[in-house]
This record gives structure tokens, C-alpha cells and sequence, in this order.
């Protein structure tokens, strides 16, 4: 089951936004903000648990890439739905 968790979860995310999102056409603050940005969590977290690749420096690079697009990416829905515009505006 855990082997499922590392390797799979990431895309079964994947095609359940993109079936909710066919579903429900309008934005959503749970598939958009909350749905799409664990896709990509779940990608760094089976990133660093898959013990196969040794080489740290690798992993490090592409977890920091997927970490800073995932933040880009909740600040982005963050701002689709709360339209303050604070946040926005002091970053």
C-alpha cells in the first residue's frame, strides 16, 4: 500500500481534478486551490520517499523546482477566490 502511495497517488490526483473539473466547469476553491495544489505536493513527497535515485543533489534541484512552481500555484488560486488583493500586493 505504501509502494501505491509513493507511485500512484500523484496521478490519481491528476485525473481526479481533471474529472471534477470536467464535472463542475465553474471554479471551485476545493478542486482548484485545495484538489491541484496536492497533486503537486504529492509529487515532492514521493520525490524524497523514493530511495531508488541516490543521488541527493538531484533530488534537492527538482524538489526545490516543485516546491517553488507549488507555491506560485497556491498563491495563483490562493488569489482566484480571495480577490483582497493584500496578498497580491506584498509579495
Amino acid at each position: 500500500m505504501e509502494d501505491f502511495l509513493k507511485r500512484f497517488l500523484p496521478t490519481c490526483l491528476l485525473f481526479l481534478h481533471l474529472l471534477l473539473r470536467f464535472i463542475f466547469p465553474n471554479p471551485h476553491i476545493f478542486i482548484d486551490l485545495y484538489l491541484f495544489n496536492a497533486v503537486t505536493l504529492s509529487l515532492l513527497f514521493s520525490l524524497f520517499a523514493n530511495s531508488k535515485n541516490p543521488d541527493l543533489i538531484e533530488k534537492l534541484a527538482l524538489a526545490t523546482a516543485i516546491a517553488l512552481w507549488s507555491l506560485g500555484s497556491i498563491l495563483s488560486s490562493y488569489s482566484q477566490f480571495h480577490s483582497g488583493g493584500t496578498l497580491g500586493s506584498t509579495i
